[in-house]
């Protein structure tokens, strides 16, 4: 019997990936992202790769050559919004958990809504707490 409930909860475990998987190429996301593709990682070019991993895990990498904000973070789920909206709950440092719903347009794609797990909210419509508007990442590859 336990073997029974090892191999049910193994099956669905596939299944969940597998859904959050056709969730990012239904919205293109999987490849590498950049507010100016041709230009280096930077703190004012952030760069995002977005992949699908052996084990069928999804995983962000940021890269902006800044000691602390750089690394790799598992999406725990990916869910579609409608056309042009989808939403992703990402592991980040230290145990938190952000939920970060996006808007796709074309080959680009920004923040619209971003809190983690304590409800505390960085991104609302478009707009960090400082009121400056979200950027939008391009399609590198």
């Amino acid at each position: 019997m336990r073997m029974l409930a090892v191999a049910v909860l193994l099956l669905l475990s596939g299944a969940a990936h597998a859904g959050d998987v056709d969730v990012m190429r239904q919205y293109n996301m999987l490849g590498k992202w950049a507010y100016v593709c041709g230009q280096p990682p930077s703190s004012t070019n952030p760069h995002e790769t977005y992949a699908v991993q052996p084990n069928g895990d999804i995983q962000r990498t940021l890269e902006m050559k800044v000691t602390g904000l750089d690394g790799n973070f598992k999406i725990r789920s990916a869910q579609a919004g409608g056309p042009e909206q989808f939403t992703l709950t990402l592991d980040m440092r230290d145990g938190e958990v952000f939920t970060v719903t996006y808007r796709r347009e074309g080959q680009r794609y920004r923040s619209m809504h971003s809190a983690n797990q304590k409800g505390e909210v960085f991104v609302s419509d478009g707009k960090f707490r400082s009121g400056a508007d979200t950027q939008w990442f391009t399609k590198c590859q």
